[in-house]
């Protein structure tokens, strides 16, 4: 238990330092393997590995006994074992070869299984799953089975040789003995040497799952010895000092907080080119540094390489005071908002306040369920993008820290609130004013309150200066860039000429319920400043002693939704689905076998008997061939159907029954609806497709022929001692009814211990996932110490479950010992009785009845334990057939409501009084919407923060469905269709762009529906080939790491623009589509949308930035799940009071 611990516990925290070039070669579903395979492997080798040395030992006390017993002759058995030494070696060798290449296969799979989880909604969008499916699929059929059987076919071979290697030893023994001795061979010798011979079974027997066991563990252990001694961040990569003291230790001099000297940075420490160069930097305290430039110029490896994250090959970075990050992508944890604040500091009421104002975070909290108490879910699912990115602003405003790295903070926000939080927050009066700010952006207009500007271009700072430094200068590259957003605005304001437009202002009234007064954030803003920043920053570290004792408070104070699980015994429909699943054929084989090999067991014991008392009689060793052959036989035909019987289990039946449950379930969690993975943790679902999915595999078939191989010993044991001493059948009733009550209590405890253990094992998984999609944040943060804490709390939690279903199995031990030694003291009564009384009982019965009764005992515990590891094991068959029963999505195809090859020819939307609801049990996200949009019209959706925007999006790809009313396209009602045929029509550029490991083309192409020249003109358009030509290889085989992690954000939504461009289909949906894109490419993007290659495509834009659809056909305005305004940009602006005109106004625009 404490190997498992300890290893999980090492996995963890070897992650949380993993450098960037470690990282890309690994994904989260490998590193999951090593939690959920690997570390549980060794940790059984250290539960059962005592007897490798153990068995050994037996073997040599039991020809010790035999040396003594039979004379020389016992050390013809000892040969027979040396010479099996060696083929065994050879077996077991190929077994390890193979076991190394069925982890791979399984890390193949749970990456893939990863990667559809983290990217499930892009590829419903898409309508992908079909193509994703079979990545799955391919990996698990047609090479990780394929390679179990192999290993199998092996494992067979190997168990025989343990299997038939106590007989063989047996044989020789006695075969030798009656050729040489001129003793005969008697029951006095014959039955103690089976006695003898049965405790050489018992360690030969096991020693085939140990060797296998240790095969495994030496392939684990070499994966994690790669694992841990894999590269860590540089920790020399930047120097970090107290704020109090300069590089050299002494008193500081100055308000520099940030300095970069020369430096050179790259993201693999073998990497040929840098991606940034000659870097020289200095940030002052209160200074506020915008970064700008194009995408892929290095604006956020530059923040990287002030994180530590990144290689430093020269010069010299020097941090003093702590660092806050707000991260492009805004990571949240499954976690309450409050939590995700505060994030592990003291918690000050009077500083909160303040943060949620200054992040406009007030309103939002007013309509969540329980306020800032609300649990978020996994990745935030609970919230819309610009939730997300003020929740995590507001995490690095509240660290209170002494410098401020933030990725383009105001991309996800609203117009409006990106303006307020600017004000509030980054800006010269805002909250953080005098913190050091390093503020990288593609928001132009905000730069003229910046203190200084540096821009980027291709790894190197172009120009730097002031906003007033550039605008004097009309050659540089920043009033280039600059006077073209001046270009832009006026052009969106041109179009609004006639209409009475609100006029731009500096003071912008704002929301009452979002942003409080100036004057009450003056007031609050001034306690602060009373307090020693420094002071307030120490007290508000939490103990991280107490770090571990609090996460496990608030594990058990967790309002998450918990993962179900059944109660009671495990239902006969569990066992029917598993059996039927497998081949009918093979468990008829499996049982025939297994009861004819037990049948050849008992009749060469018999044989023994009957020649031992010929033996008896002539008072020499008599017929010795026949007698040998006969022996023989039975003895070799025994080992055969005992191995072929387990061969068949595992290779007709168990990987059969395996393969259709992971088809049927897999299946059915693709074809679930998109609520399903929004309320599920991605770990939960991890868990099941790698620990229940390997149980299924590999350990449930080994159970479940233990119990079935037991219960025929038991079987046979009973016929022969009915057959020798029927007295012995009574004693059997009272310790049968003590046995089932044994069992039955034994076999519910450890039933229920080990569902509590699965449940209690995926919140590991989730939290570490959690942990690895969140990792520059947590290191920037400097909370690693914490999260380790926490991370120890969900594996103390799982052990508590664990060790009592460890600790049970002593407990029955000592029942059944007890209950053995009574049935063994029945037998020699009635024996020795039947013996005194009865001419019909000899002493060879005598002997062969003792000998079975002296087996018996081990064979019941046994029992009970293989009874209770099928128990527990089919808890993974039951959790895995739950998932085969989720509820199901409308179907990909319906093959009598196909539309035409043609449809949409127009790409006209109609919303007939469409209404929509989340979930059933909440209020309608969507009300009584009506609009009509004609074919190659291009419509705006704007609103607030919960209006509906992106609800109209799920509505028409039916991601969710219509609770009343319905949506159109050309004429059809698209409810009555297969979603296949739906979302292949429609072209979605998300906010959040989702892109999978693989290649360029399998990104943008996955279903390889496209030529490569299609892909290179798509790229083109999308302006990105110019990157693949010079920094990706040149190729589309390209390759693109987990999350599309060696692009840039901007890089990964034109990822998703040259798709759109690719698919070509007469309706377009963009969610803010180029929000992480700069300018320069903004307007170029803009051009190809409003040029040839989409004309005629229906376009609707979902905007936060109101200037990108003022150009638009028409604006739809939302509020509050219903359709306020719908009319053409002018017209709307033509109406003070309308709902459009307040959002212009707010956002600064209009005309002049």
């Amino acid at each position: 238990m404490r190997v498992k611990g300890g290893l999980v516990t090492l996995i963890y925290c070897k992650a949380l330092v993993l450098s960037n070039g470690e990282k890309t070669g690994r994904t989260t579903g490998d590193i999951v393997n090593l939690q959920s395979v690997d570390a549980v492997r060794i940790a059984d080798l250290a539960q059962y590995g005592h007897i490798a040395w153990s068995g050994p030992f037996q073997i040599i006390l039991a020809f010790v006994s035999l040396y003594q017993l039979v004379g020389w002759q016992a050390f013809m058995g000892v040969a027979v074992m040396v010479i099996s030494l060696p083929i065994n070696t050879m077996i077991a060798k190929y077994s390890k070869k193979l076991q190394r290449q069925l982890m791979k296969t399984k890390d193949v799979r749970t990456r893939a299984m990863n990667e559809i989880l983290n990217n499930i909604k892009s590829i419903k969008l898409y309508g992908w799953e079909k193509a994703f499916s079979e990545k799955v699929l391919d990996a698990r059929n047609n090479h990780e089975l394929r390679m179990l059987r192999r290993i199998g076919i092996v494992q067979s071979m190997s168990n025989f040789f343990w299997v038939a290697v106590p007989f063989l030893v047996a044989f020789a023994t006695f075969a030798t003995f009656v050729a040489t001795s001129s003793r005969a061979l008697t029951s006095e010798i014959i039955f103690p040497a089976i006695s003898l011979f049965q405790l050489l079974s018992f360690p030969m027997s096991v020693f085939s799952n140990i060797i296998n066991s240790i095969i495994e563990a030496v392939v684990s252990v070499a994966r994690l010895e790669d694992f841990l001694a894999g590269e860590e961040l540089d920790p020399t990569a930047r120097e970090v000092i107290s704020p109090d003291q300069d590089p050299q230790g002494e008193p500081m001099t100055g308000d520099v907080v940030v300095t970069i000297k020369g430096g050179e940075f790259r993201w693999l420490k073998d990497s040929p080119e840098s991606i940034l160069q000659d870097i020289d930097l200095t940030v002052k305290k209160g200074e506020l540094l915008a970064v700008i430039g194009r995408v892929g110029d290095g604006k956020s490896s530059l923040l990287s390489a002030l994180l530590g994250e990144m290689t430093r090959s020269d010069g010299r970075v020097t941090i003093r005071g702590d660092v806050a990050y707000f991260s492009q992508t805004s990571w949240i944890l499954s976690a309450t908002v409050k939590d995700n604040i505060v994030f592990g500091h003291r918690f000050d009421p009077v500083f909160y306040d303040q943060v949620l104002d200054a992040c406009a975070l007030r309103s939002d909290l007013a309509v969540l369920p329980q306020g800032h108490m609300t649990e978020v879910g996994e990745k935030g699912v609970s919230l819309s993008g610009g939730q997300k990115a003020r929740i995590a602003l507001a995490r690095a405003c509240y660290a209170r820290a002494d410098i401020y790295l933030l990725d383009d903070p105001l991309s996800a926000v609203d117009a409006h609130v990106g303006r307020h939080i600017f004000d509030k927050v980054i800006g010269p009066h805002g909250l953080l004013k005098n913190k050091a700010r390093i503020f990288c952006t593609n928001a132009v207009n905000f730069l003229p309150q910046t203190d200084q500007i540096i821009m980027l271009r291709r790894g190197i700072i172009l120009e730097r200066g002031t906003y007033d430094d550039a605008m004097s200068n009309s050659s540089s590259e920043f009033y280039k860039l600059i006077t073209g957003l001046g270009k832009q605005t006026a052009k969106s304001e041109d179009d609004d000429s006639g209409a009475s437009s609100p006029t731009i202002t500096e003071n912008i009234p704002e929301d009452d319920d979002a942003i409080e007064s100036e004057d009450d954030s003056l007031e609050k803003h001034n306690q602060i400043r009373r307090l020693s920043t420094a002071t307030m920053r120490r007290a508000s570290s939490v103990s991280l002693r107490q770090a571990k004792r609090d996460a496990l408070r608030d594990l058990r104070e967790s309002a998450k939704p918990k993962e179900h699980s059944e109660k009671g015994t495990v239902k006969r429909e569990v066992y029917r689905k598993y059996i039927s699943a497998a081949s009918g054929t093979g468990v008829v084989l499996f049982l025939t076998f297994m009861a004819v090999g037990q049948a050849s067991s008992i009749i060469s014991n018999y044989v023994l008997r009957f020649w031992a008392r010929q033996n008896s009689k002539a008072g020499t060793s008599t017929q010795i061939s026949l007698y040998l052959t006969a022996y023989g036989v039975a003895g070799i035909t025994s080992a055969l159907l005992s191995v072929g019987s387990m061969a068949v289990l595992k290779l007709l039946c168990a990987l059969r029954s395996s393969k259709k449950l992971h088809d049927d379930s897999f299946a059915a969690l693709m074809k679930s609806p998109l609520s399903f993975f929004e309320l599920t943790p991605t770990g939960r679902i991890l868990n099941l497709f790698s620990r229940d999915i390997f149980v299924i595999d590999e350990v449930l078939q080994q159970a479940i022929g233990s119990f079935v191989r037991t219960i025929v010993v038991v079987l046979g044991t009973m016929v022969v001692l009915a057959i020798g001493g029927p007295a012995v059948l009574l004693v059997f009733i009272p310790l049968g009814y003590i046995y089932r009550m044994v069992m039955r209590y034994y076999l519910a405890t450890s039933r229920e211990l080990k569902r509590l253990d699965a449940i209690s094992r995926s919140p590991i998984f989730s939290f570490f996932g959690e942990t690895l999609a969140g990792l520059p944040v947590i290191r920037g943060f400097g909370q690693s110490r914490r999260f380790i804490a926490n991370n120890e709390a969900r594996i103390d939690r799982n052990m508590a479950c664990y060790m009592p279903a460890m600790t049970i199995n002593r407990w029955l031990a000592v029942r059944l010992e007890f209950l053995g030694t009574c049935l063994m003291f029945s037998t020699a009564v009635v024996s020795v009785t039947a013996l005194t009384v009865s001419n019909s009982v000899d002493a060879g019965l005598v002997g062969l009845m003792m000998t079975y009764t002296i087996s018996v005992t081990g064979v019941l515990n046994w029992l009970v334990r293989s009874a209770s590891e099928v128990e527990q094991n089919i808890v993974s068959v039951e959790r895995v057939l739950s998932y085969a029963d989720l509820p199901s999505e409308a179907p990909a195809e319906i093959p009598d409501k196909k539309p035409p090859a043609s449809w949409p020819e127009h790409g006209s939307i109609e919303f007939d009084k469409f209404c929509m609801r989340y979930r059933p049990e909440l209020d309608l996200c969507l009300r009584e919407v009506s609009v009509k949009i004609d074919g190659g019209e291009r419509v705006g959706v704007v609103g607030r923060t919960g209006a509906g925007k992106s609800s109209l999006t799920l509505g028409l790809f039916r991601i969710l469905e219509a609770t009343k009313g319905k949506i159109l396209i050309d004429g059809v009602d698209i409810s009555t269709i297969g979603l296949r045929d739906l979302r292949s029509i429609i072209s979605i550029i998300p906010q959040d762009p989702q892109l999978f490991e693989g290649s360029i083309k399998t990104n943008i192409d996955p279903t390889n529906t496209y030529s490569d020249a299609d892909v290179w003109q798509a790229l083109s358009q999308a302006y990105l080939k110019e990157h693949v030509m010079t920094k990706m290889g040149g190729t589309l085989d390209a390759e693109v790491t987990e999350g599309g992690g060696n692009l840039s954000s901007g890089q990964r939504q034109l990822i998703c623009f040259a798709r759109a461009l690719l698919r070509r289909t007469k309706i377009l949906v963009l969610d803010e589509a180029t929000s992480s894109i700069d300018l320069e490419t903004d307007e170029a993007v803009q051009q190809i949308l409003r040029g040839p290659d989409f004309k005629g495509v229906t376009t609707i834009t979902i905007a936060h930035r109101i200037n990108t659809i003022m150009d638009s056909d028409k604006v739809l305005v939302m509020s509050e799940g219903r359709v306020s305004e719908y009319d053409t940009p002018e017209k709307l602006l033509e109406n003070p009071n309308s709902v459009f005109y307040s959002l212009v106004n707010e956002a600064g625009l209009g005309g002049k």
